[in-house]
């Protein structure tokens, strides 16, 4: 027989507490979860940005070089088509004198004209210089 003065917990008592344990586990994990989302979402749209950001100084020091030196080059110094690329996306046909392409391979012929196309493929940046054999290279995937 039980006194009045002895102390525990009841099955029902028992079992209540463990629902609610349950049910504030289950929002913790819920928490952690969007979370975790969260971040990756996030890390994506900074890459996302770094990427454009490296596209966009990488084409600018190009275009910026089209038709260098001025006074001795005698090309087309810049060129853009409509609608060609794969998906009819556009490309950037930059061309200077150096004796490197986009991708640093040594370009042919005296005096030595650079003629890099830039353009999209696959959603990746591509350029195809004119040293090597017009070598394609991605450089923003």
């Amino acid at each position: 027989m039980r006194g009045v003065n002895e102390r525990g917990l009841s099955l029902s008592e028992l079992m209540i507490s463990l629902a609610i344990s349950a049910f504030l586990m289950v929002g913790l994990f819920e928490v952690y979860l969007n979370n975790r989302q969260s971040y990756r979402l996030q890390t994506g749209v900074a890459n996302l940005q770094t990427n454009a950001q490296f596209s966009v100084q990488f084409l600018n020091r190009y275009v910026r070089m089209a038709g260098s030196p001025i006074d001795q080059f005698g090309g087309v110094a810049i060129a853009a088509t409509d609608n060609d690329g794969e998906n009819g996306s556009d490309s950037i046909t930059v061309s200077y004198e150096s004796d490197r392409d986009c991708l640093f391979n040594t370009t042919p012929g005296a005096p030595q004209v650079a003629l890099n196309r830039f353009f999209i493929e696959g959603g990746d940046l591509k350029c195809e210089g004119n040293g090597a054999g017009g070598q394609i290279d991605v450089l923003v995937d």
